[in-house]
């Protein structure tokens, strides 16, 4: 568990720059940009303009950049690639965004050969944060909505059993095993002839 606070250790040694010393920090921001899922990529990169300018006192005299990159789609490759370019050629002090698990994924390997700090910002299967000492998360995870809800449908609903329908990538498993167990710890019986939603 301890090496989960790797990565915010280094960034808290980042910023922790005496003013005569300030400096321009290059922040590697990968996020959906442009498609069908763009929004989610312009929702977070408003939010971080306005945090920047709320705590602007509290940087200090450092000079936050980010440099953006279009992850497009939740394959992966294509966010690999922008990572890659992001640590080669930029230089970037910290990796963050990644909308999708996908995403996230394909580029944690590039964070720890890098050492590079990677910010979870939406990405949600539980065990991203497992893929590397570098990596953070600020979001949350698809364990917290399913297995409070598995047992809110026992509990409340009073369903006896429920069927469930899931996305066959990594967010959508965990959703279906979190759901699962608050169900079943409850009391429920899930049915076990279970097909990811297109199979």
């Amino acid at each position: 568990m301890r090496y989960r606070y790797v990565a915010l250790a280094a960034a808290l040694s980042l910023l922790a720059v005496p003013a005569a010393q300030a400096r321009t920090i290059k922040v590697g921001l990968v996020l959906p940009y442009s498609g069908v899922n763009a929004e989610y990529g312009q929702q977070i990169t408003r939010a971080i303009d306005l945090y920047l300018k709320l705590h602007k006192k509290e940087l200090g005299n450092d000079k936050i950049v980010l440099i953006k990159r279009d992850s497009k789609n939740p394959g992966g490759a294509v966010a690999k690639r922008a990572v890659q370019e992001l640590i080669t050629r930029h230089h970037v002090d910290f990796l963050a965004g990644f909308v999708f698990s996908p995403n996230a994924i394909a580029s944690a390997p590039l964070a720890t050969e890098a050492k590079v700090p990677m910010v979870i910002m939406n990405a949600a299967t539980a065990w991203i944060t497992t893929l590397s000492p570098y990596i953070v998360r600020t979001s949350f995870t698809m364990w917290q909505p399913g297995y409070p809800m598995g047992k809110y449908a026992f509990d409340t609903l009073k369903c006896k059993t429920a069927a469930v329908g899931y996305t066959d990538y990594p967010p959508g498993k965990d959703s279906l095993v979190a759901f699962k167990k608050g169900f079943e710890d409850a009391g429920g019986k899930l049915d076990e002839q279970l097909q990811p939603v297109g199979a």
